[in-house]
């Protein structure tokens, strides 16, 4: 969470409370020439009581004295929505209302009876694949549909930029009040104001939304942070690899040896895994786990002369799906520490897998960045 705060790196304002115009800063630039009047966090149940939205609206009436022109607010049941554009409109006539909802949802779609398919968006607490009882449309002027990319997108970037913790849905609604703003300041010269209601946090996005590795692999970070992760990554180890490490040389069994011999020989050196090596041609055929040896051994499904080919994990089995990725002295330290991020140690090898040259692990590339920067600081 400091990481996406950017801890070290800028300077974040405090988490910012009900009623205060913290978007401001962010959006009001050249080419969006708005305010934002009011954030606070909703959600949306269809079982909710009435009165949180009617202290809601009249907040948002209070704090923008009558003169709001927008309110923009993302849709998954329709209750907040629905609820806030009633009240507002009484009291301000002229207001337009804003749905948000991702890019295949249904909601907004110009349909009696909308059938329902699968969801194929990432956006959570947004959008639905039907079209709520509970949701008035006709209180909703416009509808704007955005993209899964343009959602983690902003969301990161409120994070990053502004030190608000908001969630994947937050960053759909904002998102969608800046392409608005945008396209407004093309056609008149007249400041709207906006609402723009925020109704998720980003603590529960731990896996997602606060994960660069994840927001890569589904290309769901903007370019300009995944050039910039790029080069923090390769400047932290500074084109080092993993021949850098000073490895000692690969301890290892073969695959005949029995289980008991695998085990005490881990407990001895004080290793959490073993390469397993074919007693003929010494080609890596797999790995052996203490943790794993120990928890068989202790239900009794494991006997101590067991051979080790019999509870090994073996490389060379195909139909699990995982391809198996080769790690050599010549292989960059930046690509070991992405692979650790998924895997608890790494069998170095030669380009063929035909010699096991050593086992690496997360605290030996911990050492290196320690020693790395002793040797600096000297």
């Amino acid at each position: 969470m400091l990481w996406m705060l950017g801890m070290g790196k800028h300077a974040m304002p405090s988490f910012l409370c009900i009623g205060t115009p913290s978007l401001a800063k962010f959006l009001r630039q050249p080419d969006h020439m708005m305010r934002v009047l009011s954030i606070r966090l909703c959600c949306q149940s269809t079982s909710a009581p009435r009165e949180p939205y009617l202290e809601l609206a009249e907040e948002i009436f209070q704090q923008a004295k009558n003169d709001i022109d927008y309110l923009i607010c993302g849709v998954e049941s329709g209750a907040t929505i629905t609820a806030l554009a009633n009240e507002l409109r009484a009291k301000i006539p002229h207001i337009k209302v804003v749905g948000v909802e991702p890019h295949g949802s249904i909601i907004g779609d110009n349909t009696v009876v909308a059938t329902p398919h699968s969801q194929n968006w990432k956006i959570e607490d947004l959008g639905n694949n039907f079209v709520p009882t509970v949701l008035e449309k006709g209180s909703v002027d416009k509808w704007v549909k955005v993209s899964d990319k343009a959602a983690f997108s902003t969301a990161r970037q409120l994070i990053r930029d502004e030190g608000m913790l908001c969630g994947i849905s937050s960053g759909a609604v904002v998102s969608a009040a800046l392409d608005i703003a945008h396209k407004l300041s093309q056609h008149t010269t007249h400041t709207p104001r906006m609402v723009v209601v925020l109704n998720d946090t980003a603590r529960n996005y731990s896996a997602t939304l606060l994960s660069d590795e994840w927001l890569l692999e589904n290309d769901l970070m903007d370019d300009l942070t995944a050039k910039k992760l790029e080069y923090l990554r390769s400047e932290r180890y500074r084109a080092a690899s993993v021949e850098d490490l000073q490895l000692p040389a690969a301890v290892t069994i073969s695959p005949s040896a029995p289980l008991s011999q695998a085990f005490d020989l881990m407990l001895e050196r004080e290793y959490s895994q073993l390469p397993v090596i074919h007693s003929s041609n010494k080609k890596l055929v797999g790995c052996i786990s203490l943790a794993s040896v120990k928890a068989h051994l202790e239900d009794g499904s494991a006997q101590g002369s067991d051979p080790v080919s019999r509870w090994m994990f073996h490389f060379g089995k195909q139909g699990k799906g995982e391809k198996y990725e080769v790690i050599t002295p010549d292989t960059p330290l930046a690509t070991l520490a992405k692979f650790f991020e998924k895997n608890s140690f790494a069998v170095i090898t030669d380009e063929q897998r035909r010699w096991c040259l050593g086992v690496a692990t997360k605290y030996d590339l911990i050492s290196f960045l320690n020693r790395r920067n002793n040797l600096i600081a000297v």
